[in-house]
C-alpha cells in the first residue's frame, strides 16, 4: 500500500484485501464492511507508551481486563487517572470527534 496514512485506513484496506481473496473476486459489501470496520476499531488503539504525557480526556482501556472495556481518562505527567483513582491502561486512542448537529447526513 502507497501512502501509509491513518492506521485504521490501512487495516481496513488489508481486511478488504483478504475478504477479496477468501471470497472469491465478488464478496458481499456487507461481509467486505464487517471486515474493514472490525480492523479499523482494532487498529485504532495505541500502545499506551505512543500517548502524550499531558492529555486531554482519552479513551483508554487494559488489554489485559478487556471485559472491562474502554474507559475515559486523562494523563497529567505521564500519570493516568479516571475520575475516581490512578490507572493503568495499555492502550489509548484520541476521543471521536463529537457529531455536527444540523448536517446533511441527519
Amino acid at each position: 500500500m502507497t501512502n501509509p496514512t491513518d492506521p485504521r485506513i490501512e487495516a481496513a484496506a488489508r481486511a478488504i484485501a483478504d475478504a477479496m481473496l477468501r471470497h472469491g473476486d465478488a464478496p458481499g459489501a456487507c461481509a467486505l464492511a464487517k471486515s474493514a470496520l472490525k480492523a479499523a476499531d482494532a487498529a485504532a488503539w495505541r500502545p499506551i507508551e505512543s500517548a502524550p504525557k499531558n492529555v486531554p480526556p482519552t479513551l483508554v482501556i487494559d488489554a489485559s481486563m478487556p471485559e472491562e472495556g474502554p474507559y475515559i481518562a486523562n494523563c497529567k505527567n505521564g500519570i493516568w487517572c479516571d475520575d475516581y483513582d490512578m490507572v493503568e491502561p495499555t492502550h489509548w486512542m484520541p476521543l471521536p470527534p463529537a457529531p455536527v448537529m444540523g448536517g446533511r447526513d441527519e
